[in-house]
């Protein structure tokens, strides 16, 4: 009888670990048919299992790794702050806790990417019996977040970096010079009658040109440095940590010296460009970059106007440059209701008596981006424009009001001198010079106000003006 009862005991027990032969054959035929990498580990962090995915990718062989503790093998061994790290996640494991983190693992001669995950495995009772590393191959995600990541920062044509990584870059630049006694400098570089190319040989010519163009521009620029395509055909050009503006002149004409050359674009067509370049300097034009950019930019078209295929660094004023001068006209017409321009009183001492006898009345424009602006440069585009008169109406009335406040503190006999342009004493203006009659309704003699020609004044002492 009892041997009956072990026989039927050995044999159910043959089934079972047929069974369980048979279920393992499963497993594994599930396991090597997966794309990802998965493997079974004993309590101690050995490989029990392993699917032929993470084998085949590294040209390792089953019998190399079975038996072997997981953070040993060639997938890890490779660094040691990798396998630090996996003998974290394992103990961790080993404590019922899952880990997953992204990590570089040695396929053959590669190193690959992987999303890796490592969880504890219970056994029917709830007690941890081993622990199931799997990861997934993410090679082709990283190269898609590397591309995209280029393709936000890079342009598409050149390769250079685009106008997003420029801003960034300009930022840094800048408060890089902040605290030393070097400058830096941004060039704005425009290709002249570059749409005429394109229109004339198609856009393949033109990608072919503006490729090349930016590769000669490249060539001219220090490695320290930065060239970017900021969009159609202009290039932006950041000098970093300067001391010496003949190298910047040197670079300038070396870029439209190279820009000068010949192109040769689809099918041997040969095209001939040039290009015309604006210079602005940190800190001596500006501090921040959308003002080096605005003013870069407005040199270069002023360079453009002078007759392309050259440089210019920004001024602030230049008197004999039309474009600035049309600026300071169209923004003067908006001075007085921006309280852009302003009236101060130079006092004048009686030396008898020890007290402020007078004060001269000083009209001062301080433009938002050119500063101080002297009266000597302003004045003769308000006698141009015609706007002297709301000019000079206005500067009248802020005097004759401070004389009206003064006069109490000061004395019956304190006077203002105002400065008035001969053009508002022509028979055209005659219906804007009401000043008597301003005068009285503020209840005040003429002589309390006295006027001079600002031409007169401007021959005794010219302003200088301020930056």
């Amino acid at each position: 009888m009892h041997d009956d009862v072990d026989e039927r005991l050995a044999q159910r027990g043959a089934e079972r670990a047929a069974k369980q032969q048979e279920s393992d054959k499963r497993l594994k035929l599930i396991l090597d048919n997966l794309f990802s990498y998965v493997a079974l580990l004993d309590l101690e962090g050995r490989i029990r299992e392993v699917n032929k995915a993470p084998l085949a990718r590294g040209g390792y062989r089953y019998e190399d790794v079975i038996g072997r503790y997981f953070y040993d093998t060639p997938w890890w061994s490779y660094d040691t702050a990798v396998q630090s790290q996996l003998i974290q996640a394992i103990e961790a494991a080993r404590r019922g806790r899952t880990s997953r983190y992204d990590v570089v693992v040695k396929m053959g001669e590669d190193l690959v990417p992987i999303d890796f995950q490592i969880s504890p495995v219970y056994d029917r009772d709830g007690n941890i019996c081993g622990m199931l590393p799997t990861a997934v191959d993410i090679s082709e995600r990283k190269r898609f977040e590397t591309e995209a990541s280029a393709s936000a920062y890079t342009d598409a044509l050149t390769g250079l970096p685009n106008r997003r990584t420029f801003h960034h870059h300009l930022q840094q630049v800048i408060n890089g010079c902040e605290d030393s006694a070097e400058f830096a400098v941004l060039m704005m570089i425009d290709l002249d009658r570059f749409r005429e190319a394109n229109d004339n040989w198609g856009h393949d010519a033109g990608d072919a040109l503006l490729k090349e163009a930016a590769n000669r521009i490249w060539a001219c620029v220090p490695d320290s440095d930065t060239v970017c395509r900021l969009g159609g055909d202009e290039f932006g050009v950041i000098l970093n940590g300067r001391t010496d503006f003949s190298e910047i002149n040197r670079i300038s004409r070396e870029i439209l010296t190279s820009l000068s050359e010949e192109f040769v674009v689809v099918d041997d067509v040969t095209v001939s460009l040039s290009a015309s370049m604006g210079l602005a300097v940190f800190p001596d034009d500006a501090t921040t970059p959308s003002d080096l950019i605005r003013f870069a930019d407005r040199a270069m078209y002023q360079a453009k106007s002078s007759g392309r295929g050259r440089f210019r660094f920004f001024t602030r004023f230049n008197n004999e440059g039309q474009d600035v001068r049309a600026r300071l006209a169209s923004d003067l017409r908006r001075a007085i209701a921006k309280e852009q321009l302003t009236v101060y009183y130079q006092p004048i001492a009686d030396l008898a008596t020890d007290r402020i006898a007078k004060a001269e009345a000083l009209l001062r424009w301080k433009h938002p981006e050119y500063g101080f602006i002297s009266p000597s440069s302003f004045i003769p585009i308000a006698e141009e424009t015609g706007m002297i008169h709301q000019i000079g109406d206005w500067a009248f009335d802020q005097a004759a009001l401070a004389t009206k406040r003064w006069v109490g503190l000061a004395g019956q006999d304190f006077q203002i001198s105002v400065n008035r342009s001969p053009v508002q004493f022509l028979p055209s203006a005659m219906e804007h010079g009401h000043w008597a009659e301003r005068l009285t309704a503020l209840g005040l003699p003429a002589t309390n106000v006295s006027r001079r020609d600002h031409r007169k004044l401007d021959d005794e002492r010219r302003p200088e003006r301020q930056s």
